[in-house]
C-alpha cells in the first residue's frame, strides 16, 4: 500500500480504510457481491466457487506469491526438523517427550490454535483425521457468569514448546532468535524450498478478481508480478512466486 498510494499511515487494516484484512470466507463473499474489486487470498474452497457460479461469476485467479506452514520451536530446542509422521504423533499424543524425536527426555508442550483460524484449519487437513491431544489451557474469567472459564493458551516459549503458523508470521520470531523453524521431511522452509514445491506444507497466495469493470485492477496485478514488486512480496514476509535478480 505504501508503494501504491501516497504516503501515510496503513497500519490500521479495518473499517473503512483504503486496504482491509479479514477472513478469506468473507473477503470471498464481499467479492462475489460486488464490495470489492480484488482480494488476495488462498484459492477458494469448494462451497465459494460452487457460490460464485450459481451467481454466474468467474473467479480469475492470478498466484502473485508463496506461503508456507512451519512449526517452530525454542531456539535451544536440539531437534532441527520433524517427519510428517512425527507431527501427527506429537499433536495426536503419540509421541509425548522431545526424546521419542531425537531430544531431551522432557515433554512436549504442544501450543495449538484457535479453531476456525486459518492456522488451524490447515493443521486439521495435516492431521488428516487424526485427532488431537488437549492443548495447554489456561484459567480466564468469564464476565457474562462471572466465574473461571479455561481457553486456549497462546504459544510460550518454554523449553517443551512447540508452534505453527505461517511463514511470515513466525519468521520475524526467528531471525530475532526466539525461535527456530523446523525442517519437515528433511526440507527447510526456505524461499528455494517454498518456490519449488520441495517444502510439503506449501500455499499459494493469489490475486482474486470476479469481473470487476475497475480498469486498475488487472494494472496494479500487473504491477505486482514486474520483479521489482515481487521482491516487495519478500520484504513484506512472503515468498515471491519466482525467482527475482
Amino acid at each position: 500500500m505504501q508503494a501504491v498510494y501516497s504516503e501515510g499511515s496503513y497500519e490500521h487494516f479495518t473499517g473503512d480504510g483504503t486496504v482491509l484484512t479479514e477472513h478469506p470466507r468473507y473477503a470471498y463473499h464481499r467479492l462475489m457481491t460486488g464490495d470489492r474489486d480484488i482480494i488476495f487470498a488462498p484459492a477458494p474452497t469448494a462451497a465459494q466457487q460452487k457460490r460464485a457460479e450459481e451467481a454466474g461469476l468467474e473467479l480469475k485467479l492470478t498466484p502473485v506469491a508463496k506461503e508456507a506452514f512451519v512449526f517452530y520451536v525454542p531456539r535451544g530446542n536440539r531437534v532441527s526438523g520433524l517427519t510428517e509422521q512425527e507431527i501427527r504423533g506429537i499433536y495426536g499424543g503419540g509421541l509425548a517427550e522431545w526424546s521419542d524425536v531425537g531430544g531431551r527426555k522432557e515433554p512436549i508442550i504442544t501450543y495449538q490454535r484457535k479453531t476456525g483460524s486459518r492456522s488451524q484449519q490447515e493443521m486439521e487437513r495435516i492431521m488428516d483425521g487424526t485427532p488431537f491431544a488437549h492443548p495447554p489451557t489456561e484459567p480466564v474469567s468469564e464476565f457474562s457468569s462471572g466465574g473461571i472459564v479455561r481457553e486456549l493458551a497462546e504459544y510460550r516459549n518454554s523449553r517443551g514448546a512447540i508452534g505453527y503458523s505461517y511463514r511470515n508470521t513466525a519468521q520475524p520470531l526467528a531471525e530475532k532468535g526466539n525461535v527456530k523453524l523446523l525442517e519437515v521431511d528433511g526440507i527447510p522452509p526456505g524461499t528455494k524450498e517454498i518456490q519449488s514445491g520441495a517444502y510439503p506444507y506449501i500455499q499459494t497466495i493469489y490475486a482474486v478478481t470476479a469481473g470487476s469493470d475497475n480498469p486498475n485492477t488487472g494494472k496494479l496485478i500487473e504491477w505486482i508480478l514486474s520483479d521489482e514488486r515481487q521482491r516487495l512480496v519478500a520484504q513484506s514476509g512472503f515468498t515471491p512466486i519466482r525467482q527475482t535478480d
